[in-house]
């Protein structure tokens, strides 16, 4: 049985996928939990997770912004496509998420949304 973090999400999906440090992290901010279950509750389907929390060593091999929410495990990158992906933007959006970043060039397999409850700033921005 899979270790919960939440009601709906498990250490594993949360865990830093970085092959190159293999620190099997998950810090995720339990703040940032409670966001990510309202949004999932208003949601109303499953969510899959395709980065969540990302150790330093990970993240500045992905991500050009060092020190960012992901590090903090305040953010989450979401698969989703398509009217799923509106209507999770929209979810996101009503319950407060902060920043809420869209991907949705190239395969549908690779779109995500990028949610995050960095309460330094608030923005809405495309990958």
């Amino acid at each position: 049985m899979a270790k919960k973090i939440s009601d709906h999400f498990s250490f594993e999906e949360m865990v830093c996928r970085g092959t190159e440090c293999n620190c099997k992290r998950a810090d995720m901010d339990p703040e940032f939990m409670k966001l990510l279950e309202e949004v999932r509750r208003a949601y109303g389907k499953p969510m899959y997770i395709s980065s969540a929390f990302r150790c330093d060593v990970h993240n500045n091999l992905v991500s050009s912004i060092p020190n960012g929410p992901h590090t903090h495990g305040k953010a989450a990158d979401v698969l989703v496509s398509g009217q799923n992906a509106m209507d999770l933007f929209a979810s996101a959006k009503a319950v407060g998420a902060y920043g809420l970043g869209v991907s949705q060039k190239g395969p549908h397999k690779n779109r995500f949304i990028h949610i995050d409850g960095d309460s330094t700033r608030t923005a809405m921005w495309s990958y």
